[in-house]
């Protein structure tokens, strides 16, 4: 510690100032003048994109910010944006009730061609955890020491059976 940084924490000290300040210094966002603004974009179209918000800004109030910027500031005031539109209604792939193509292209399908594909594990710590033995005595087994390794079983189900084993 230098002398002057001495001298400034002993006139801390006097005014009972005694913890640490905040580590640099708070700059305000040149976005702070433009709040009404950027809340009548969102007001006007909810589904704006941050780009088109930064183009807006660049066009019609002279302000120059990056996208991650004006993100980080909308995100201190509250406002979240997806990446991406949420799809809502008919026609969205993940309600098959709103697709009736799609279960109706299901019931064409030949069962005898399709494949699930079906992955399990076997690990020797699990194994130990099965052992039984008789109330009182005590439990003898081999266990395997060294690397304690998982094997994988893969295989394919077809109507058929069990077809493509690999370990």
């Amino acid at each position: 510690m230098g002398v002057s940084s001495a001298i400034r924490w002993i006139a801390r000290a006097k005014i009972g100032e005694l913890g640490p300040r905040p580590q640099g210094r708070r700059r305000a966002s040149s976005l702070e003048a433009h709040e009404a603004f950027i809340a009548g974009l969102i007001g006007e179209r909810k589904d704006i994109t941050l780009n088109e918000m930064v183009e807006r800004l660049v066009a019609e109030q002279s302000v120059r910010i990056s996208h991650s910027a004006l993100s980080a500031w909308l995100r201190g005031h509250g406002w979240t944006f997806k990446k991406v539109r949420a799809r809502t209604g008919a026609g969205s792939p993940r309600r098959p009730e709103a697709a009736p193509g799609v279960v109706r292209r299901q019931l064409d399908l030949d069962p005898t061609k399709l494949v699930f594909i079906d992955e399990t594990g076997l690990s020797p710590q699990r194994w130990l955890a099965c052992v039984e033995e008789r109330r009182g005595e005590r439990c003898r087994a081999g266990v395997p020491h060294g690397h304690w390794k998982t094997t994988t079983f893969t295989r394919a189900l077809r109507l058929t059976g069990m077809t493509a084993p690999f370990v």
